[in-house]
C-alpha cells in the first residue's frame, strides 16, 4: 500500500532542497529514472529534467518555500497533495494541487490538474475527477521560472 503521507512529503523536501547534489540523492531515491512531470507551465522528463525545473523554480523564488496544505490522499498507485509556495511564516500566495502516479513505492509521473496528462491520469480515477474540477475553479497556480 502507498503511503500517500510519505510521498507527499518526500515531493516537499526535494523542491525545497537547495543544495544540488542532495537533491539528486533524493531524486535519485524517490523518482522512477523516466519520471515525468508537466503541467500547465513547465515540463520535465528524466531526473535530469525535474531537477533542471526545481532549479528554476528556486531561482526565481529564492526567499520561498513549499508546504503541504491539507493531508495528501489517494487510492492505490495514485496520490493527490496540494501545497503552498511562499515566505516562511506567511500565508502561501502560490498554491496548487498536484497528481502523482506510483511505481514501486517511487514517483513516475507527476501532473498539475490543469494538464493534458494529469487529466488522463484523473479520468481513471472517477472520485477524483470532481476535486479536479473544484482545484481548477479556485484559481490553483504554478509557479514557472
Amino acid at each position: 500500500m502507498t503511503d500517500v503521507t510519505m510521498i507527499a512529503t518526500r515531493y516537499i523536501e526535494l523542491w525545497n532542497e537547495r543544495d544540488p547534489q542532495r537533491r539528486r540523492d533524493l531524486l535519485a531515491a524517490n523518482w522512477t529514472r523516466d519520471a515525468r512531470y508537466v503541467d500547465p507551465l513547465m515540463a520535465g522528463t528524466g531526473h535530469d529534467g525535474i531537477d533542471a525545473l526545481i532549479a528554476g523554480v528556486q531561482q526565481r523564488f529564492p526567499e520561498f518555500r513549499f508546504r503541504l496544505i491539507g493531508e495528501p490522499n489517494g487510492y492505490g498507485d495514485h496520490v493527490r497533495f496540494s501545497w503552498g509556495l511562499g515566505p516562511d511564516g506567511a500565508d502561501s500566495p502560490i498554491k496548487g494541487t498536484d497528481f502523482a502516479v506510483i511505481d514501486d513505492g517511487r514517483i513516475a509521473r507527476i501532473a498539475d490538474p490543469g494538464s493534458s496528462q494529469s487529466k488522463a491520469v484523473i479520468g481513471t480515477i472517477p472520485a477524483l475527477r470532481r476535486t479536479v474540477s473544484r482545484c481548477a475553479a479556485s484559481g490553483a497556480s504554478r509557479p514557472h521560472p
